[in-house]
């Protein structure tokens, strides 16, 4: 996304381009284990990729064994 260099003119960053930040999810559901709670380890992802920089990406992964 970075390379398409997208202006975001209302930006508050001295870099005014669009990037994207992904948080992604992989795992077996455990039994007992709730949407809200598969979203919220989802929603985990996202934010390490976030708290990273910008045009980040964070794959989340549980040992399921």
């Amino acid at each position: 996304m970075r390379e398409l260099n997208i202006e975001h003119s209302s930006s508050l960053l001295d870099e005014k381009i669009i990037t994207i930040s992904i948080g992604c999810l992989t795992l077996v559901a455990h039994v007992g284990e709730t949407q809200e709670f598969i979203i919220n380890l989802a929603d985990e992802a996202l934010y390490t990729a976030k708290e990273n920089g910008r045009n980040q990406f964070h794959l989340y992964q549980r040992n399921n064994g």
